[in-house]
């Protein structure tokens, strides 16, 4: 890259990042809003925020390795909400006042994708073939090289070293459409980034159960309760993987009865309608804590 190259490229990165801060700001300024809430990674420099402390509750939202957030610091915020009692408890050590608010799901999906037929064995949609997915990229090739699977995501810098995970590769998708491909899936795979410190904490796990179909993903004490119940199947090994897969592949009404008590309970325990509850009821309470008008 030539310096005229490099120059033009940072101007680019300026230019947009500028432009961005820009429309938010101004967009904050016009809604007067009492709470912004900021999901993590934002993409945003976390400084930016500062400016609107004294108009605002900033609340933040964070799950993933906090090396991903740009300047993060967790005292920018009045409070932050996580997924795991590990991030809860190091938060609050710190005198932040921290709450666990999971993930949880749209009860509309399940009737728009009702009626779709299961056209796949064993599918899987996520990142693969990075360092940080070291555990879950060396998975799903063993998958991949046992019997028909498909994925789709972004594909990691090290995904070349699997070239059964190449080989089932579909492309990328997000949305109403990957919902549409876990309904269309027999069997949705499921594993956990390597940081997760063996803990479930992926969105994929309510989102399978939300569509109605049977989820395997790795065991976890934070989702005993689940297995328990019936709403997912679960495996220690690759090996034990396999085996289920095999099993359930054949066994369709032991499937789908795991199946519909993934939807069941996925509607029961996650819906959003009561996780928002519960998120408004502790803005509102910090919004006033701070003397603020709720409105």
């Amino acid at each position: 890259m030539t310096l005229k190259d490099f120059l033009f490229l940072k101007w680019s990165r300026d230019w947009e990042k500028n432009r961005l801060e820009s429309l938010i700001e101004n967009y904050i300024e016009t809604f007067q809003p009492n709470v912004l809430f900021v999901r993590e990674p934002c993409h945003l420099d976390g400084r930016f925020f500062d400016r609107f402390r004294e108009k605002c509750v900033i609340a933040g939202f964070i799950a993933c390795n906090t090396v991903h957030p740009l300047n993060w610091n967790p005292h920018r915020h009045d409070l932050l909400f996580t997924l795991t009692k590990e991030y809860a408890d190091f938060f609050k050590v710190q005198g932040i006042e921290t709450h666990i608010l999971d993930y949880g799901v749209d009860e509309r999906i399940s009737g728009e994708v009702a009626n779709l037929p299961k056209i796949y064995d064993c599918t899987f949609v996520g990142y693969l073939g990075t360092a940080t997915q070291s555990q879950k990229t060396k998975l799903m090739d063993t998958v991949a090289r046992s019997i028909d699977f498909k994925w789709w995501g972004v594909k990691g810098s090290e995904l070349p070293k699997f070239p059964a995970l190449q080989r089932s590769w579909q492309g990328e998708t997000a949305g109403i459409d990957m919902l549409r491909i876990y309904k269309e899936s027999r069997i949705v795979l499921n594993d956990y980034v390597d940081m997760a410190a063996g803990l479930n904490v992926n969105m994929r796990t309510k989102e399978v159960m939300n569509v109605g179909s049977m989820l395997l993903t790795r065991r976890a004490t934070n989702i005993e309760a689940l297995e328990s119940e019936g709403a997912l199947v679960t495996f220690g090994d690759a090996e034990e993987c396999l085996a289920k897969i095999r099993h359930y592949l054949g066994r369709e009404a032991e499937r789908e009865a795991i199946a519909a008590k993934g939807l069941q309970v996925a509607l029961r325990e996650f819906n959003y309608r009561d996780i928002s509850a519960k998120l408004m009821g502790i803005l509102e309470s910090k919004v006033k804590e701070c003397g603020r008008s709720w409105n």
